[in-house]
Formats: C-alpha cells, sequence, structure tokens
C-alpha cells in the first residue's frame, strides 16, 4: 500500500528533479524515522497512532542533505535502487498521510513546531497599543525571513491530492 501510494506520488507530481545525493538521503531518512522512532511505543507501528508526530521528529526535515527540490527525485530513485526500504517507505506513508492531519497542524509557520515564531512579526499575537507600533523603513534592510518546515508542508498538501 505505502509504496503504491508513494509511486502514484511520484507520478501526481510530475518530473521529478534528479536527486544528487541517493546515499545521503536515505541516510538521512534512516535518521529521521530513529528520531520519530523515539515515540513510538516497542511494538507499535506508524500507523497505529499520531502521537509520535512530535516537533523533534518534524525538525529533522529540516536536515534533508538535498534541496527541496530533489527530495521527491530522491525518493523515486531510492526505491528504483532499493534504498528507499519498505520501512522507510511506511514511515514516510505514515507521516505524510494517516498522520496528515497532526503533520500538518505543526508544521505550520507560527504552528507549536516553528522554532521561529517569535520572529515572525506575523506571529505575534500580542495586542499594540499606539506606543508600540513599530514602522518598517524603506531605506532599513530587513531581516531575511526565517527558515520554515516548508518542504514538510508542501509534501503534506501534495500526499492529500492523492
Amino acid at each position: 500500500l505505502a509504496q503504491d501510494f508513494l509511486m502514484r506520488f511520484v507520478a501526481l507530481v510530475g518530473l521529478a528533479s534528479a536527486c544528487s545525493r541517493v546515499d545521503s538521503f536515505v541516510s538521512w531518512l534512516d535518521n529521521f524515522m530513529v528520531v520519530c522512532r523515539a515515540s513510538v511505543p516497542a511494538g507499535a507501528e506508524w500507523f497505529d497512532s499520531c502521537d509520535w508526530v512530535s516537533c523533534d521528529c518534524l525538525w529533522q526535515s529540516l536536515d534533508a542533505p538535498v534541496p527541496n527540490s530533489e527530495i521527491v527525485g530522491c525518493m523515486e530513485q531510492g526505491m528504483a535502487e532499493n534504498k528507499v526500504t519498505r520501512a522507510h517507505q511506511q514511515f514516510t506513508y505514515g507521516l505524510m498521510k494517516s498522520c496528515e492531519a497532526q503533520t500538518r497542524q505543526l508544521a505550520q509557520p507560527c504552528g507549536a513546531c516553528d522554532k521561529y515564531s517569535g520572529k515572525r512579526p506575523a506571529c505575534d499575537t500580542t495586542p499594540k497599543n499606539d506606543s508600540s507600533i513599530e514602522l518598517i523603513r524603506p531605506d532599513v534592510e530587513q531581516k531575511a525571513a526565517a527558515p520554515r518546515l516548508v518542504s514538510m508542508v508542501a509534501f503534506v498538501a501534495a500526499f492529500a491530492a492523492l
């Protein structure tokens, strides 16, 4: 089921970017699973509940050794070369399909797992009074946007379409 789903996902996305570092990708996927598995009770499966989807688990997605544009290509190449195992596929399916709601809720900007929510003006829910309003001046360079779990949210949206 998981392999069929992943193959349909790859077909839905279309031509994936080639994978520049498939072995590094598989090692990263192994580590991703280990960190997430720490919250799964012994003997339980990825599909038994979604309690294992945590911030520590999702933050592993930020360590991918390839650009976001290559992740689907790396999954596809890894599956074709039998480097992405059935366990990897089940984990990915669990994270992106079975636990989609939990993953999406935690990974959204300003969500529970947004390490940078304190730096994002959009996340500030503190009521402002006239003396605390900060004006943005065009002649002052603004800080770059903080990193997000963009790839995770993008994958959830793509997987949800299946």
